[in-house]
């Protein structure tokens, strides 16, 4: 007999034998004794949710995104709006099915590595009184992504709104218990960790909203009312049920729970991810998330960055060894990824290894001997425009108030032009500019000589130490990398074209945010700023690095990038948040969705050609090119 090969998924996944043979057996579907096994699978997963005393449970046909449908479509209507928080492919379903009952909702979208967090969530809800609902989705398996589920759910009740959980593919191993975290309803499915096989949904879903649903879902068969009071008036599904489904299903829970239900179950993922995870390190792969974020559902591995790495024939590699592994769901680069899920123990993980290794020799991809000694140390940002002061405003509003007072006025535009050198620097190249040089020989009667670039600069202090007094928040995305820096042991440095004098009002309000860098240097610490290497140099040794190839200068301005280029790094351009575009946070959240692509797209063009190797919108993506940056390295390649 041919022996089937393990499922390394998020769902279906590899289910026990007596699972599969519990399917075996036909049932009448109006049968009493059929009926039991359906009101006993709701008692159980009622209890498992500690919800008894205030929800009930239905069962719904199909896949799990069906039981998310019928739950929107039942529990909302056009006078809610659901804040739908997204971080990958699930969420963006979720808004997906919003759309197309037309329903209203806002989103909030971290992309695909990023969590959403519970002071964003209040920020939003405080700023918009008009949402009721907030979405999340427990665990992101597009990315393997854990989200924070109890201090969101605790700001979503602190904020009187209600919360819908979709936990597809964490209910049954992390525990949810409703008398400790309030929600609406609670989505899941057979199929994800109580090991059953596809074929049904369940809501756990408040009883008093419940009943209040009566008459509002648009579909017959996706509403949750008509089908949780026809099982109640009857004890029968309204439409076919999938009869043998159930029945796995309620041998699969009586195994959850000789198990020792979700915490053991919960060990047993987890020790199997750990294994899994540092298995696949060994072997030179990287995980897309933070240590932090990992879920123990399913790991997301970016692939190799080698000629010879092709998905599919990997996948047919592993798969002859007796593994199905699960295709990337992200946006912004190429992944695989592995399951913990389902029957798996230490044997099928130390399997699994084995068979990537033997797949990767087949294939002629290296496996890493010393990958762990060729990785990111360092990363040195710029200031103004990268980690502080969105759009970079305050050398701005410093060089228009200062040449204004010389009644010689330059524009926002011609102010940038030069952004990211010294400020010396910045007002000479000001002033040698034809249009800005006849109007000052126009107004002054002459051209402006060495001393007036002395008096000029002096001035600008003044004004720029003001101008940064009113623009010190950190740009989102900031401490959350800072947060992927210390948990992988890279150091943090930052540079910047302002001066020591400039910078000493600034650092502490970054300190006191949470920026601890452990490197600061300033044009005017070294003998030339940029486009000189010298800063990143001085930042480097400060740091301790073993070599400047380890080190990624992150910066908003071409001139930056120059510098990293000029000092052997890798170099990451942020094209947002920074100079070219110039648009304090609150003027880019107003664009629309258009208009913010356009505007990227035209920034990152920009500084594409100043030759970043990487061209980014804010810091916040810095962690996926990271991982990307250690994988050449481990590969042997080179800035």
């Amino acid at each position: 007999m041919k022996k089937h090969p393990y499922l390394l998924t998020p769902g279906p996944l590899t289910t026990s034998e007596t699972v599969k043979m519990a399917a075996l057996q036909d049932w009448g579907s109006w049968d009493d004794d059929f009926n039991q096994l359906s009101a006993r699978v709701c008692d159980y997963l009622l209890g498992e949710a500690n919800a008894k005393a205030s929800h009930e449970c239905v069962l719904m046909q199909g896949s799990g995104t069906f039981a998310v449908e019928a739950t929107l479509g039942s529990l909302l209507d056009t006078e809610t709006k659901t804040l739908v928080l997204m971080n990958g492919a699930y969420g963006k379903r979720l808004a997906s099915i919003l759309a197309r009952m037309g329903l209203p909702h806002t989103t909030l979208d971290k992309g695909d590595y990023l969590p959403p967090l519970a002071n964003e969530v209040r920020t939003l809800l405080q700023a918009d009184t008009a949402i009721t609902h907030v979405a999340l989705i427990h665990c992101e398996t597009s990315s393997g992504i854990l989200n924070p589920l109890e201090a969101i759910a605790r700001v979503v009740a602190e904020e009187g709104r209600q919360l819908i959980i979709d936990a597809m593919s964490s209910f049954g191993a992390l525990p949810i218990d409703a008398a400790q975290l309030p929600f609406l309803a609670l989505i899941s499915s057979a199929n994800k960790c109580f090991e059953g096989i596809p074929g049904f949904g369940f809501i756990i879903v408040e009883r008093e909203a419940l009943k209040a649903s009566a008459g509002r879902s648009r579909s017959l068969s996706l509403d949750l009312h008509d089908q949780w009071s026809y099982m109640q008036k009857t004890g029968q599904w309204r439409y076919t049920p999938p009869t043998h489904v159930v029945a796995a299903f309620l041998q699969a829970i009586e195994e959850h729970a000789a198990e020792g239900r979700s915490p053991a179950r919960l060990a047993r993922y987890t020790r199997n991810r750990d294994r899994l995870v540092t298995g696949m390190r060994r072997m030179g792969f990287h995980t897309l998330l933070d240590d932090h974020w990992l879920s123990p559902i399913i790991v997301t591995f970016l692939a190799p960055e080698h000629p010879e790495f092709d998905f599919k024939r990997f996948y047919q590699a592993v798969k002859a060894r007796g593994f199905l592994l699960y295709p990337g769901k992200l946006t912004e680069v190429d992944s695989f990824r592995i399951g913990c899920i389902g029957q798996l123990f230490d044997e099928q993980i130390d399997q699994v290894l084995r068979a990537i290794a033997e797949a990767c020799h087949e294939l002629g991809l290296p496996l890493a001997g010393t990958a762990e000694a060729r990785r990111v140390e360092a990363v040195i940002m710029d200031m103004a425009g990268t980690c502080v002061d969105f759009g970079s405003r305050a050398p701005i509003q410093a060089f228009i108030a200062l040449f204004e007072e010389e009644r010689v006025p330059v524009t926002a535009v011609e102010a940038r032009i030069p952004m990211g050198k010294e400020k010396r620097e910045h007002i000479q190249a000001l002033l040698a500019m034809p249009r800005i040089r006849e109007s000052w020989v126009s107004v002054k009667g002459q051209a402006p000589a060495s001393a007036e670039v002395d008096r000029l600069y002096h001035r600008f202090t003044e004004l720029q130490k003001l101008a940064i007094a009113q623009n010190t928040q950190l740009i989102p995305g900031t401490l959350a990398l800072v947060d992927v820096c210390n948990r992988q042991a890279i150091k943090v440095g930052l540079n910047t074209g302002y001066s020591g004098e400039m910078v000493a009002s600034l650092l502490p309000e970054m300190q006191a945010q949470g920026l601890q860098p452990g490197s600061v240097v300033c044009a005017t610490d070294v003998p030339a700023g940029r486009p000189a290497p010298w800063m990143c140099l001085q930042n480097a040794r400060e740091l301790g690095v073993s070599g400047v190839q380890s080190c990624i200068k992150v910066d908003d301005t071409a001139v930056g990038i120059a510098e990293g280029r000029n000092a052997g790094m890798w170099t990451v351009a942020v094209a947002v948040s920074g100079n070219e575009l110039g648009l304090s946070l609150e003027e880019w959240q107003a664009l629309t969705d258009e208009e913010q692509q356009s505007a990227s797209l035209q920034a990152r063009q920009t500084l594409t050609a100043s030759g970043a190797h990487y061209v980014i919108d804010s810091v916040a993506e810095l962690p996926a090119i990271i991982a990307r940056i250690n994988q050449r390295l481990a590969a042997g390649d080179q800035p």
